[in-house]
């Protein structure tokens, strides 16, 4: 028991270092992601879903929804944490940006970013597409048309 017990210990020793650096680079990561993404002018809101959730072990339909969201966040676009309670109406929602998540969240959002990431790009693509198509329909029909006033 002893020798297990001193084992046990030295691999939490190691372990517990490793989960730090893991968690710092994970911070990192985000603040390259959100940086990246504010340089590119994204402003584009998208959400992933990260699966649902009940407050009882035994309950037979889920409480909560969580999401991996890029939205606005105190007048800035951030990666944050939804929870959307469901198990109410009107359903309400508890937002917290990425840097306020606990370690264990962070590390399990982490998973997600890459899925987030090719939603912004979908939303963005939607975007550029509407505007296009609302560009291409009326445009052409304001220029045939001469304007009064001499211009």
């Amino acid at each position: 028991m002893t020798d297990e017990l001193s084992a046990a210990i030295e691999r939490l020793r190691t372990s517990t270092q490793r989960l730090n650096a893991a968690t710092d680079a994970a911070a990192q990561l985000l603040k390259d992601v959100e940086a990246f993404l504010e340089e590119a002018n994204v402003g584009v809101p998208a959400s992933v879903s990260l699966g649902y959730g009940a407050y009882d072990a035994e309950a037979e339909s889920p409480d909560w929804e969580d999401f991996l969201s890029y939205r606005r966040l105190n007048s800035k676009f951030r990666i944050a944490l939804i929870r959307r309670d469901i198990s109410s109406k009107p359903f309400t929602e508890t937002v917290r940006a990425w840097s306020e998540c606990t370690r264990d969240e962070k590390i399990d959002i982490l998973a997600a970013l890459p899925d987030l990431l090719i939603e912004i790009s979908k939303r963005v693509n939607e975007k550029i597409d509407r505007a296009e198509l609302v560009l291409t329909s009326i445009a052409p029909q304001l220029s045939t048309k001469k304007r009064k006033g001499g211009a």
